[in-house]
């Protein structure tokens, strides 16, 4: 679906938009009729329309630093999974049977204890 965007507050300048316009009472004449959307008010001594502002906090240049530093560090630890495959390829990694399958048996109680379902 398409929407035109470009009329949404009225004909924009130097256009002509005849739902706009209505004939006047004395003769032919036509004037433009303004439609909520385009009738504006000035604040009484403002000098121009009022522009909305936004500032930045500090804290949020800094969150917005780390964010883009840690955007830049990998996934991976690729010197941990350096050692760990040296330490395969030479028969030095051994695996604890036991705090895996304890591990194992927790998480099974984590999900079987999950409040969601």
């Amino acid at each position: 679906m398409v929407r035109d965007i470009n009329s949404v507050n009225g004909p924009r300048a130097g256009t002509s938009n005849t739902s706009n316009t209505s004939k006047s009472a004395k003769g032919n004449e036509s004037a433009a009729v303004q439609t909520p959307a385009q009738q504006t008010t000035k604040p009484t001594g403002a000098a121009g329309p009022a522009q909305d502002t936004v500032k930045i906090s500090e804290q949020a240049k800094i969150l917005k630093s780390v964010e883009s530093q840690l955007k830049q560090l990998s996934d991976v630890d690729f010197l941990r999974v350096e050692e760990l495959r040296n330490a395969i390829a030479e028969g030095r990694y051994e695996i604890d049977t036991q705090h895996t399958a304890d591990r194992m048996l927790q998480s099974d109680a984590e999900f079987d204890s999950d409040p969601g379902s």
